[in-house]
């Protein structure tokens, strides 16, 4: 008995030690499940039924204690389509068949390792960028396939996509001998993306102001273009008053360079929520691509609390279009849009609610929608369901 007295004795203060680093970390799992049923109609194409699961993710972050202050940290966010989990098919040229897309069941979202502390936080991996925390405010749409910041103001394209047509840069690496020209250097003018191989700095909050910025090594090859992204933010979020600025720079693109602002303000009365945003997207031609574009978007809404839910309405309006190729940077006087928006969010709890949207988009006489003709519209209505845990 005195043995198994001493060997407990033993294994328990051997123990100690793990536990007392145990208790240091701590690992979060969270994530957040979104199906929801869109009826789409294209005018002069026709209309579309389908259910979807826009922005449905999963992911762990943890923090460590390192002591005076200094903790480790890290998260990784993956991206899952609940529709379909066998992958996304879409409809080829050649009529009756199907080829694959980019899209799998899952895929990366955030994937970040750094450290925190009273000096702010530093990161280093792949993920959201700090233009778009200021876009996210004007999110009033919630996850579908017209959400007004995707349609039309997360680029200037004129051929104008539901959700899901964005583009996340890749990263081509230093040494990248499967690619060594470089080529996988993004050529899309969105400005809505994640970035690949970077390095971010958030600053801690001085009374509700914060300051970031993000620098990537997008496509940097020793043999081709030297592609990488530069996105700062300056954000203040104090009581009613919420107004936020960011400046993001697109060095030595497949088929540009490129530089744009977003501007927010909002306006809390507690009966409404009032806000806007403004964005200027420049494109400037070069490795070959000659000539110059400037698109400028611009939105304006509302949020009424209403009960346990949240009720929104707004409107989009972006004045031109641009497209890039290897030979022009291509502005189109009429290839923008105008968007306008209503939805409908009710909480049964923190966790569970439901959504119902509206939203009409009306295609410039240069612009095209869905692949549909110039001067397009269309609208779409749609319901459901979100869990987060």
């Amino acid at each position: 008995m005195n043995k198994k007295v001493i060997a407990l004795a033993v294994a328990g203060a051997l123990a100690l030690p793990l536990a007392a680093k145990a208790q240091t970390a701590n690992v979060t799992m969270y994530g957040t499940f979104r199906l929801a049923m869109e009826s789409t109609d294209l005018k002069d194409v026709g209309r579309n039924n389908h259910i979807d699961s826009w922005s449905s993710r999963w992911g762990i972050r943890g923090i460590e204690s390192l002591g005076g202050g200094l903790n480790g940290i890290f998260q990784l966010e993956t991206g899952v389509n609940l529709d379909n989990p066998g992958g996304v098919v879409a409809e080829s040229a050649a009529a009756g068949t199907n080829t694959s897309v980019r899209y799998q069941f899952i895929t990366l979202r955030e994937a970040w390792a750094g450290l925190n502390g009273g000096f702010g936080t530093i990161k280093m991996g792949a993920g959201l960028t700090p233009w778009d925390d200021v876009l996210g405010y004007d999110h009033l749409l919630l996850a579908n396939g017209f959400e007004a910041q995707t349609t039309l103001g997360g680029g200037a394209n004129p051929a104008i996509t539901r959700a899901g047509g964005f583009t996340n840069y890749a990263a081509a690496g230093s040494v990248a001998t499967s690619n060594t020209s470089g080529n996988s250097c993004n050529a899309a003018t969105n400005w809505d993306a994640r970035y690949g191989e970077s390095i971010r700095y958030d600053s801690p909050s001085f009374s509700g102001l914060v300051f970031a910025t993000q620098f990537a090594f997008l496509g940097e090859n020793s043999t081709g273009f030297k592609c990488k992204g530069w996105d700062s933010k300056v954000d203040y979020n104090n009581g009613p008053i919420e107004a936020a600025i960011a400046y993001a720079r697109h060095i030595d693109f497949q088929q540009y360079d490129g530089a744009a602002w977003i501007a927010h303000a909002a306006y809390n009365f507690g009966v409404a929520k009032i806000q806007g945003a403004y964005q200027r997207m420049h494109y400037d031609g070069n490795n070959g691509s000659v000539g110059q574009a400037t698109a400028r978007y611009y939105n304006v809404g509302v949020v009424v609390p209403i009960g346990p839910g949240v009720l929104t309405g707004q409107y989009g309006n972006r004045n031109k279009g641009v497209t890039t190729s290897a030979t022009a940077v291509t502005e189109f006087q009429d290839g923008g849009g105008k968007q306008y928006t209503a939805s409908y969010k009710y909480n049964f709890s923190k966790r569970t609610a439901v959504y119902t949207w509206a939203a009409r988009v009306d295609a410039g006489s240069d612009a095209t929608i869905e692949g549909g003709p110039k001067g397009g519209k269309a609208t779409a209505l749609g319901f459901g369901i979100v869990h987060n845990f």
